[in-house]
């Protein structure tokens, strides 16, 4: 296997409209190639990098998969720029999980290889929800991360 150093990796994504604070961490990571909304981004970016690369031991995760992580990352952002950093890993299945703890919330994304992003929703003294949505249904991971924030949602508060 051919090493491909982070800078090399990061040069097919970017995002653009960078707050300049992000955009300053970005560069020191990745060498200027990489545009993100937030400075928490940049980590979770480059951990996706790593495991679509082979950076990772026994990490199996699909181009696709990667590249809709990256995508979810970058609209997670859009819907709350101090979400804290979340843990990035790999599913057996070639996929990419994005785990969310706010308090005792915890909001878990499962990218597949077949553009399918399921969710899991636990918290303590709440039932469990899992569920499933795409790139393209920005108000339904509005809805997710105001609960794991702890926020009232726009219908909650219209009610």
């Amino acid at each position: 296997m051919t090493a491909i150093s982070l800078a090399t990796m990061a040069m097919e994504y970017q995002f653009f409209d960078a707050e300049a604070s992000a955009a300053l961490a970005a560069d020191k990571v990745f060498g200027g190639t990489v545009r993100v909304k937030s400075p928490w981004e940049v980590e979770p970016v480059r951990r996706i990098l790593e495991l679509e690369h082979g950076a990772v031991p026994d990490a199996d995760v699909s181009k696709e998969a990667a590249a809709i992580a990256r995508s979810l990352i970058g609209q997670l952002a859009d819907v709350a720029l101090d979400l804290p950093q979340p843990f990035i890993g790999c599913v057996p299945t070639g996929g990419v999980s994005i785990e969310c703890n706010v308090s005792d919330r915890e909001l878990t994304f499962v990218v597949s290889n077949d553009a399918a992003i399921e969710y899991l929703k636990a918290g303590s003294g709440e039932p469990f929800e899992e569920g499933s949505f795409t790139l393209h249904s920005p108000g339904r991971l509005r809805e997710l991360v105001s609960w794991v924030m702890g926020r009232r949602s726009q219908l909650d508060a219209a009610a």
